[in-house]
């Protein structure tokens, strides 16, 4: 488990060296390139590692579970559990992830003041939560399953192709800051095919597809969608934008809620084994949503 999350930390050391020598290597100077990448940790990543932080929580907790149920050799609580905890992550993550893109130059203004560059990151960026979540679940399901190796292997295998891509987004695509995000997409999604792989070899497993990612998916674009609209139309009135965004997020949430129960990617009874579902439930039915 050290071991995994040490690749997945020194990941930015790693970063931080190439960064900084090779855009020097092409005529840059060392302090743009220190407020370049400034901008990357201090914004950025700040605020997408909000997000993957209940995944990380989320993670933790599986472990055990899924440690049990192997021992006990339940395979039926084994795929249960899998599943529930994929299907939870990725209904907290899309979400997520579509807000940070759709209000990306919004939150960067309230929270940091008005910065292209971050804006941009982020905006372009937003899908490493969804990424970051998956990567980090699996890992958990991979190590809770008794194969603690395989997580550190693909961890390994990401990494070099995520030094290869990043080495060339600089030198011939010349992406600057941008290749960071690119290139830390490119380490998330491939921990999560080979993860994937894994699971699929090892466990047998295969997740569902329609109600863990493309139910959540239409959702979260529906989320978007209301909260862009809600925005704009309220950033034209109200002069405070920290306000505007708040209003935007109010909607998002509501907006969400009761695109997830229309789409049928959540039931009652699955509802009310998830933390205040009772109350959310209850609330539901009064709206005559379920």
């Amino acid at each position: 488990v050290i071991a995994s999350t040490a690749v997945y930390n020194i990941n930015s050391i790693i970063d931080t060296s190439i960064f900084g020598n090779l855009m020097q290597y092409l005529g840059s100077a060392k302090v743009d390139n220190a407020k370049q990448y400034g901008i990357y940790t201090g914004y950025y990543l700040l605020l997408i590692n909000v997000p993957v932080a209940i995944s990380n929580a989320l993670s933790s907790s599986l472990i055990p579970t899924l440690s049990q149920a192997t021992a006990a050799r339940e395979r039926g609580k084994v795929r249960e559990t899998i599943a529930t905890s994929i299907r939870f992550s990725m209904l907290v993550a899309l979400p997520c992830a579509v807000g940070l893109a759709v209000l990306s130059e919004p939150i960067i203004t309230m929270l940091f003041g008005r910065n292209e560059t971050a804006t941009m990151l982020l905006r372009i960026g937003s899908i490493a939560v969804v990424l970051y979540s998956l990567s980090t679940i699996t890992n958990a399901v991979l190590q809770g399953t008794n194969h603690m190796s395989l997580p550190v292997k693909n961890s390994v295998i990401s990494l070099i192709i995520h030094c290869i891509a990043l080495v060339a987004m600089i030198m011939f695509f010349h992406l600057g800051i941008y290749s960071l995000v690119f290139a830390n997409i490119v380490f998330a999604l491939c921990m999560c095919i080979l993860n994937a792989r894994q699971m699929r070899r090892y466990l047998r497993y295969r997740q569902e597809i329609v109600k863990t990612y493309i139910g959540p998916a239409l959702a979260s674009i529906t989320m978007g969608v209301v909260t862009y609209l809600v925005y704009t139309g309220f950033s034209r009135f109200i002069r405070r934008g920290s306000l505007a965004v708040l209003v935007a997020i109010l909607a998002a949430m509501l907006s969400y809620a009761i695109a997830v129960v229309k789409f049928h990617v959540i039931n009652e009874v699955e509802l009310r084994a998830m933390p205040k579902g009772r109350g959310l439930v209850r609330i539901f039915k009064k709206m005559h949503l379920m």
